[in-house]
């Protein structure tokens, strides 16, 4: 921290402001920081969202190809039995 200079009172006035106005600059700041890390976090929760559905999506898509693989197999099967 900076040394006060008590001897001067209009000095010790002036450090005392500066030091209010960056405490109130410091506060503000913290407040946009909070506020703009819980938009980042809600918009990657957002995108994991969506990013868990296409996967999802996917998947079963894919299920899909392999069961009807299997009933293609198990007709064949029937067919030369």
């Amino acid at each position: 921290m900076k040394e006060l200079n008590i001897t001067d009172p209009l000095i010790l006035e002036e450090q005392i402001l500066d030091t209010l106005f960056n405490i109130r600059r410091l506060r503000k700041e913290v407040a946009v920081l909070r506020r703009t890390k819980g938009k980042e976090q809600f918009f990657k929760k957002k995108q994991l969202e969506e990013e868990s559905k296409a996967m999802i999506d996917k998947i079963k898509e894919l299920e899909s190809k392999v069961n009807e693989s299997k009933n293609r197999e198990a007709e064949d099967l029937q067919i030369f039995a």
